[in-house]
């Protein structure tokens, strides 16, 4: 583990060296709005221009009604002070770099991939009032010809086919979508970010990506506040596969989010002509995280009804993953359905730590849990498949087995106290047919459990 932190810490530092300094930029004042006072073409004339671009403090905002493309080589300096507000009724994203590629059907051709952007400062604001689903707001364009290319792009930044990403020191206010969306990058520092009335994820980082460096991360977001999303829902991603070196510390979630969950999705995903992709999660320290009381590391389709069949793909795997220095107190279930609320005897568990994948080896170190006699079935981990039913309805998928060979617990509190009580703190869950209209015989299991 300590060898390829170091490694992500050196990258982080190289990055963030490398930056050209703000002195010698071209002033955004330099051009001038257009008729309307809105400042998308000389935004994006400004970076075609120069390789770093100085956006002032002003007393009003930047209005832009359409995308600032972003090329290779370019920096953007943001004035304290300074706001930049994506037009009421604008449903495309505000901000990308220029090569964007779509991988939903297909691995992406990087040869004209982009290299070394970095957006510092500033509040990045859109014009809502709540979340307006997918393909409404933060769209890739706004074609509409019944078969959407770009449907998996929902978010006010995009960021794919690029290396060399600094995210830095940037507030996001009153974001529709995901406020920042990634995939495909490495050597990627996302730091010192602040969510304001923000109505879907905050950072929502996809597959097929390395070297990756999050941290003090803050605010108020509809949905997760970090999403490793390596798996994906067609509607959510356009870029599938593993996530390797990736550091997430300082988090902290206020306490008026409406939902206290970070997803972290491994799952196999099949391009179109039919070829799996293992969307995996290696080598991963996730660390420091207040105001979550569920981290959902397991495989889901979109809800399905009986008698179809869900979503194609499968579960997905790990090795190498880490959770230190996290404190939980489960009140309530995450997701409140009954099966939760009433501790169905086979359906009804649910944990800090909820795993559906095949995970090589993962550790839990400083975990302080608290856990209340009214859920006899919850647990600090629980480790197989999921169910809940609403009438023919499925939300989870009930089929599936999942096995973690190795996992290691240091330094575990139960209700202020050191536990090692396996029995009080990990539950694996079998389903012996639970249905028998539908596949629902899924399995969890550990190989070894080591605790110190």
């Amino acid at each position: 583990m300590s060898g390829f932190i170091d490694s992500l810490l050196e990258m982080e530092q190289s990055r963030l060296s490398s930056l050209p300094g703000a002195g010698a930029a071209a002033y955004l004042t330099d051009y001038s709005p257009d008729e309307n006072g809105m400042w998308t073409k000389a935004f994006n004339q400004a970076l075609r221009e120069s390789a770093v671009v100085r956006v002032p403090a002003s007393d009003k905002p930047y209005m832009i009604d359409g995308s600032v493309i972003v090329p290779s080589g370019r920096t953007i300096y943001c004035d304290d002070g300074a706001r930049i507000l994506l037009a009421p009724g604008v449903r495309v994203l505000m901000l990308r770099n220029e090569h964007t590629k779509n991988g939903s059907f297909a691995p992406i051709d990087r040869s004209d991939r982009d290299h070394d952007i970095a957006i510092i400062g500033g509040v990045w604001e859109e014009s809502n009032d709540k979340r307006h689903g997918y393909g409404a707001t933060g769209r890739y364009d706004l074609q509409d010809d019944g078969g959407y290319d770009w449907q998996g792009v929902s978010t006010a930044m995009l960021f794919n086919n690029l290396d060399g990403l600094v995210l830095k020191d940037v507030t996001f206010v009153h974001t529709a979508g995901f406020s920042v969306q990634t995939g495909d990058l490495s050597n990627t520092v996302i730091e010192n970010i602040r969510f304001v009335e923000c109505f879907a994820d905050g950072l929502h980082l996809n597959g097929a990506s390395e070297n990756i460096v999050v941290r003090n991360v803050s605010g108020q977001v509809g949905d997760d506040l970090v999403a490793l999303n390596m798996y994906d829902w067609i509607n959510s991603s356009v870029n599938y596969g593993p996530i390797r070196n990736i550091l997430v510390e300082n988090l902290e979630l206020s306490d008026d989010s409406p939902y206290e969950a970070l997803r972290i999705e491994p799952g196999v995903y099949y391009y179109a002509d039919g070829t799996p992709v293992d969307c995996s999660l290696e080598h991963a320290l996730i660390k420091n995280v207040k105001g979550i009381k569920t981290f959902k590391l397991y495989y889901q389709t979109p809800g399905y009804n009986k008698g179809q069949q869900p979503e194609r793909g499968g579960v997905g795997s790990g090795k190498d993953i880490t959770f230190e220095d996290i404190a939980v107190d489960l009140t309530v279930p995450i997701d409140t359905f009954p099966d939760y609320l009433e501790s169905n005897p086979k359906t009804g568990w649910f944990a800090a730590f909820e795993i559906g994948a095949d995970i090589e080896d993962i550790t839990f170190r400083n975990i302080d849990l608290t856990l209340y006699d009214f859920y006899p079935m919850s647990r600090m981990v629980t480790v197989g498949p999921k169910s809940v039913r609403f009438g023919d309805y499925e939300v989870f998928d009930p089929y599936y087995s999942c096995r973690v060979g190795k996992m290691t617990l240091e330094n575990i509190k139960l209700n202020g106290e050191i536990c090692r009580d396996i029995s009080k703190l990990i539950k694996t869950v079998e389903f012996d047919t639970l249905y028998d209209d539908m596949p629902s015989s899924g399995k969890g299991e550990i190989g070894e459990i080591t605790i110190r």
